[in-house]
């Protein structure tokens, strides 16, 4: 999907697939995150060929009582639709 290898991407965060109008959402992540409350929002990632595609982003908290403490659980899917398919065969 991404155009990147695995070795390309090995050990990396999919922060590297962001761009500058990824930033949109940052603002609205760290706050959910702060307050512990759950949140999904669209991501507008990059190919390794500068093409656009979408990305879902779930992030739940959860918290568990023995041991005191809230964790984050992320899901992360590529939302694809006709539509994106011919804007992205467009850009080529």
């Amino acid at each position: 999907m991404s155009g990147y290898t695995h070795e390309e991407v090995r050990s990396k965060n999919c922060r590297f697939l962001q761009g500058d109008e990824t930033d949109r959402s940052k603002g609205a992540i760290k706050a959910a995150i702060s307050k512990k409350k759950r949140i999904s929002v669209k991501l507008k990632n990059y190919r390794k060929d500068h093409i656009f595609f979408w990305n879902e982003l779930t992030i739940d908290p959860f918290y568990i009582e023995d041991e005191a403490k809230y964790y984050l659980l992320g899901f992360k899917k590529t939302l694809q639709s006709k539509k994106s398919i011919r804007i992205g065969w467009k850009q080529r």
